[in-house]
């Protein structure tokens, strides 16, 4: 009886282990996470139309060009071209990968597929399905410092793009060159 008794209170032990490695790595960003820097942005983006897919979203009232964004996210894919500039100088570009995983912009009947303003290319950002490329050059190799799975934090300045919305301007790497 005292062995069904141990057995028992270990079999108990390892589920509550299991539970709290899940609860962790839920609140710490990981894969069961909400919400990134992004996605909570991306919320607080405003649409007045009727549709449910491929929405142009607009950023609130209360943006302003100037105003600075920042936010800190996952990063699911990036890739790393290096070009030279003179003789001994580099710069680098880095296509960063994100995914947003709201369900504000959602449609349950086709997935998330909407679009946010910026000012590069055809002035809007696609998010599909949930994902989407940020670019950002640097003096530095962002691949010497950041893996996919690693949070980054970038900052843009918000500018008034060619559509004459208000819109997310370039994005940087805060605190690298």
């Amino acid at each position: 009886m005292d062995k069904k008794i141990i057995l028992t209170l270990v079999s108990l032990l390892a589920v509550a282990l299991i539970i709290v490695a899940v609860v962790m790595v839920a609140g710490s960003g990981g894969v069961l996470s909400k919400s990134g820097g992004f996605t909570a942005l991306m919320n607080d983006m405003t649409y007045d139309g009727d549709l449910t897919y491929q929405q142009y979203l607009e950023c609130p009232s209360s943006w302003t060009p100037g105003d600075s964004k920042t936010v800190r996210d996952v990063i699911v894919d990036m890739r790393t071209e290096r070009e030279r500039v003179g003789v001994d100088t580099w710069f680098y570009t880095t296509d960063l990968w994100f995914v947003y995983v709201g369900d504000k912009w959602n449609d349950p009947d086709h997935g998330t597929l909407f679009y946010v303003p910026d000012n590069i290319g055809d002035d809007w950002l696609v998010v599909s399905h949930g994902q989407f490329m940020v670019t950002v050059t640097t003096a530095t190799n962002l691949a010497e410092k950041y893996d996919v799975g690693d949070s980054i934090t970038l900052q843009t300045a918000l500018v008034t793009n060619d559509n004459g919305l208000v819109a997310f301007g370039t994005w940087t790497v805060k605190d690298t060159l």
